[in-house]
């Protein structure tokens, strides 16, 4: 949830959300619960404070316009951004909350324009960062991804500061460009195994291996675990999975932390029942109230 400071500092409560992730958490949130205006509201008060998010916001903007009822406003502000350098994937402008955008004038053009961009973008991903152990010898590995339209670096700095020191961190880049500075995975299971493989350095296989994932980046930590990269255990953070469809399933023990009332809780159950049954360790950790 959103970290709000005193109401006091500004004309609107929502001048008090602190970071990028508190913002994003409070407009998720009052999305979620269908305020759409009000969400509109938190993205606008605070969109200038974190102008290398300028996309991002951009993108929130349309889709609450669209949610709310005013397609063509939608289309401007998309079209703004587009005149600003901006670009989104065709998969982030397929979101079905820009549905009633689809049909006005000129939308075809933007999204061609669009995927020209993002397509010029895919020559300029950033490297896997590796944070090195402060230790002669680390004591494991931790291969970490990010979720869908995810900044990498920030992703990184996420869990290389959740993780001790002496381990070595290593943060693979998705390979699909979703808008400026930030990143997907291929939807298809090889593409993403085969994407996260490609930028893994020789592992030290004696230390133990753990390979984490978030969202969608937790899907492709399975794909990957029951492929070639084998690692010693995984750590599932709200795991984008489906009850129709799930992903290969790994004989790895296996952590999962989800919200309760997230989209894929469905998918974590099957999930769970699936490596129960076979006797893999695993345990679910399951947060009340947090989508």
């Amino acid at each position: 949830m959103g970290c709000c400071l005193p109401t006091g500092l500004g004309a609107s409560p929502y001048h008090g959300l602190v970071t990028f992730s508190d913002i994003s958490a409070e407009v998720h949130r009052l999305y979620q619960n269908g305020r759409f205006a009000d969400a509109l509201a938190v993205a606008l008060d605070n969109r200038d404070r974190f102008p290398s998010e300028d996309a991002t916001f951009t993108f929130w903007e349309a889709c609450l316009l669209s949610m709310n009822g005013s397609p063509d406003a939608a289309l401007a502000v998309l079209r703004g951004g587009l005149e600003r350098g901006l670009w989104w994937s065709e998969s982030t402008l397929a979101d079905s909350d820009l549905d009633a955008v689809r049909p006005v004038d000129s939308w075809e053009q933007l999204l061609t324009e669009s995927a020209t961009r993002a397509q010029a973008a895919a020559t300029t991903r950033p490297k896997p960062r590796i944070r090195a152990a402060n230790a002669h010898e680390p004591k494991g590995i931790v291969v970490a991804l990010h979720g869908g339209q995810a900044n990498p670096a920030v992703a990184a700095d996420d869990w290389e500061a959740a993780v001790p020191g002496d381990w070595r961190v290593i943060t693979p880049v998705g390979t699909v460009p979703a808008m400026p500075n930030r990143w997907s995975w291929p939807l298809g299971a090889d593409e993403a195994v085969e994407a996260v493989m490609g930028q893994l350095p020789e592992l030290d296989r004696i230390r133990p291996t753990v390979m984490c994932g978030f969202s969608q980046g937790g899907r492709v930590a399975l794909c990957s675990a029951a492929g070639a990269l084998r690692p010693h255990g995984l750590i599932l953070i709200d795991p984008a999975v489906r009850a129709q469809g799930l992903p290969p399933i790994p004989d790895v023990p296996t952590v999962v932390h989800v919200g309760d009332q997230d989209w894929a809780i469905e998918g974590v159950e099957a999930l769970a029942q699936v490596m129960t049954e076979r006797g893999t360790p695993l345990r679910v950790e399951r947060v009340a109230g947090f989508g």
